[in-house]
């Protein structure tokens, strides 16, 4: 053939190539479509009741609010557990605050004081799996709700601490079926 009329291409060279950009094409579309999805397991959480606030060296968890459904609506206690998780630094829950809610500590003094590596609980019992850091008995909040109690929605509550500061959580409301055995960490319930 001379110049002026190319050999043409053969079809299968052509459709090749077309197949092979349309492969990467499809590719890239497929690989976009799972970018940004939020997965189950990005976030896991731990199957307890309440719900969880990190402060620095500071970790609470399982924090919720009991309540007796025998009780007014107005009358709780919260329940949480505070795990001091620093090698070095000793500090101490101030005080507990929220919008919603009158809040009153009762503790011993020096109770609220948490050493390295030591835990605090209110409303449930401390596991020591060691000679005992931290006391066995835990303190109780006891809570005066403006408006009530409603379970399935959550009530904020602030946590300050003297050294690793404060933190703000939506705390949920755990109710118990009149006529349901009360658990041991709720027998003393109308104590507080």
């Amino acid at each position: 053939m001379d110049r002026m009329h190319p050999r043409p291409r053969a079809p299968h060279r052509v459709r090749g190539r077309w197949l092979r950009l349309l492969a990467i094409v499809a590719a890239l579309a497929a690989a976009g479509c799972g970018a940004g999805k939020i997965t189950q397991t990005s976030e896991q959480v731990s199957a307890v009741n309440g719900s969880s606030l990190e402060i620095g060296h500071i970790q609470v968890h399982n924090i919720y609010l009991d309540h007796d459904p025998g009780d007014p609506a107005e009358r709780a206690r919260l329940a949480f557990t505070v795990v001091n998780t620093s090698g070095s630094v000793t500090d101490r829950l101030v005080s507990i605050e929220s919008p919603a809610a009158a809040v009153n500590i009762l503790a011993p003094p020096g109770a609220l004081t948490l050493a390295p590596g030591t835990v605090l609980a209110a409303g449930q019992p401390i596991e020591q799996l060691i000679e005992p850091a931290a006391p066995y008995e835990p303190i109780t909040v006891a809570l005066s709700v403006s408006g009530g109690l409603r379970p399935g929605l959550t009530t904020p509550f602030t946590f300050v601490f003297e050294v690793a500061g404060t933190g703000t959580v939506a705390v949920p409301v755990d109710v118990w079926a009149p006529g349901e055995d009360v658990p041991p960490t709720r027998e003393d319930f109308t104590a507080a």
